[in-house]
């Protein structure tokens, strides 16, 4: 386990950005007590962090920037859920309200993902739009957001995820094991037994 003893916020560096502007500004480099490993998130002190949640970031000290300070719940990123979003809706409420409603499950549920923004990447964009099955594609146009992934596996997108949800088979849906105490797991064993 980690344990943050000062105030850090982080944010996540985008690969296909360049830091070669901040090369003049060496001294300002700030070292992280998590060896530079935590999610998109500001980490309090006492927070507890371990290590298989954790992954490389690039960390900046609220003394430079505190305007950068905004209070966001820790979760832990899992690697193997990829949601690919869109947060530039271009006034699209259905795709927001659908995009909000599977975050807003997955973090209540403390289930760790990592959001991928397809207006923001365009490598994001591509991916999505070349790994979604053909089966799962509109008749017209491209799959819109919010698309899951487990990996490189296809799970589904809104209405396959909001009938697992129903369903209480959302962990399955994943392609995760739900954590002991759930309703899914509890209605596993039932089948099982």
């Amino acid at each position: 386990m980690y344990v943050v003893l000062s105030i850090i916020i982080c944010h996540k560096v985008d690969a296909n950005s360049s830091d070669d502007d901040d090369d003049d500004d060496k001294e300002d480099d700030v070292s992280c007590p998590l060896e530079n490993k935590c999610r998109l998130a500001v980490a309090f002190p006492n927070r507890y962090y371990d290590e298989e949640s954790l992954t490389n970031t690039s960390h900046v000290d609220l003394l430079k920037d505190p305007l950068m300070l905004k209070e966001t719940a820790y979760l832990p990123i899992n690697k193997q859920i990829s949601l690919f979003t869109k947060r530039l809706h271009s006034g699209n409420t259905a795709i927001k309200k659908k995009q909000q409603d599977v975050l807003g499950f997955l973090e209540a549920n403390k289930i760790g993902f990592e959001e991928k923004d397809i207006a923001a990447n365009e490598e994001n964009r591509k991916w999505m739009r070349e790994n979604v099955p053909e089966n799962s594609r509109p008749a017209t146009g491209y799959p819109l957001p919010p698309q899951i992934f487990n990996e490189s596996q296809y799970r589904g997108d809104y209405d396959a995820f909001f009938e697992a949800r129903e369903n209480n088979a959302v962990y399955a849906f994943l392609g995760l094991t739900a954590p002991p105490g759930s309703k899914e797991a509890e209605a596993q064993a039932k089948q099982q037994a």
